[in-house]
């Protein structure tokens, strides 16, 4: 591996997370694979992989329908947390905040960015809703090819959209011998953000 990840904290956690992305995808296929964390109104926790496609200032964004597990879930209770685990670098970076949902304007322009399969798949899946069997939802999708072919203008999903977590804490984790990996967290005090370090 040609690069090693810095532990030194940075002034500002998004510097560091966008420091530490670059590096990694250089060789690592999927750098935007993390493990979002939901929970329901009354805190039964839920988890699963999605695609971070972007971040900001503003916070990091996913998509998805929102009649999935996750989508209701974060409707109802706003609190999320994503881990990005970059196993060939001995990495971690964990964040925590509050969703807020995109507007429609972005969920627009990343829809129309999308491959054809994805828009197709994405219009003939109700997520997370139970189906009599996977056959009908072959025939759902080959009957929605049949409608729109691949210079159609694909119709976005009426539930299709997206989340943006706004992070108040971010850790980032890093590998070390012995399992005396180092660890710094910054937390969001009054729009400042404080750094610690923390012991394994």
């Amino acid at each position: 591996m040609d690069e090693r990840l810095s532990i030194t904290t940075r002034s500002n956690p998004l510097n560091h997370f966008s420091e530490w992305y670059e590096i990694v995808k250089k060789s690592d296929p999927q750098p935007d694979a993390v493990a979002l964390g939901t929970a329901s109104i009354d805190g039964i926790p839920s988890l699963r992989m999605v695609l971070v496609k972007s971040w900001s200032e503003t916070g990091f964004e996913f998509f998805t329908n929102r009649k999935s597990r996750k989508g209701q879930e974060l409707l109802a209770n706003k609190n999320a947390a994503l881990t990005w685990h970059w196993k060939g670098f001995g990495a971690q970076v964990r964040i925590k905040g509050e969703v807020s949902v995109i507007e429609d304007s972005t969920v627009m322009a990343y829809w129309r960015s999308r491959s054809y399969g994805s828009k197709i798949s994405a219009l003939a899946s109700s997520q997370s809703s139970a189906i009599i069997d996977r056959d009908a939802l072959v025939e759902k999708v080959e009957l929605l090819r049949l409608i729109y072919d691949e210079d159609s203008d694909v119709p976005l999903p009426k539930d299709w959209g997206g989340f943006r977590v706004h992070p108040s804490m971010y850790e980032f984790w890093l590998h070390d011998s012995d399992r005396l990996h180092y660890r710094i967290e910054y937390v969001n005090v009054d729009d400042k953000w404080v750094s610690t370090i923390l012991q394994p």
